[in-house]
């Protein structure tokens, strides 16, 4: 992690902001809990109140719009924590995590076709 502090740290301080959700133009946007590289990957995360999935479009408070790549999946030795139930993290493809803003906005949902 960037500031070596740990997601829980992080997930709990988020918690506390009073500014987690921002009306920006009549859209809703959610702040950044943390943007890091991990791994050679670009993560951010996010509350899961952001539905995101893979294709989806999200357009930060700075007008960069950019897609969301595959979620992030994680392993755990015991008990999973309370931020991984809460949160996503999500790979950026198409600008760097350093590009990004504090917040962002769903701003197109993928089209996904299921077969019966």
């Amino acid at each position: 992690m960037q500031n070596k502090r740990s997601f829980e740290d992080l997930y709990e301080e988020y918690k506390l902001r009073d500014d987690k959700v921002k009306d920006i133009e009549g859209e809703k946007y959610f702040r950044i809990i943390n943007k890091d590289k991990i791994a050679g990957l670009e993560l951010i995360v996010l509350p899961n109140e952001v539905f995101s999935r893979s294709g989806n479009i999200l357009k930060d408070e700075l007008g960069n719009v950019f897609q969301v790549g595959n979620p992030a999946h994680m392993s755990f030795r015991g008990e999973i924590p309370e931020w991984y139930l809460q949160t996503v993290s999500l790979m950026v493809q198409g600008i760097s995590i350093k590009e990004i803003g504090e917040y962002v906005h769903l701003e197109y949902v993928a089209e996904v076709d299921i077969e019966t």
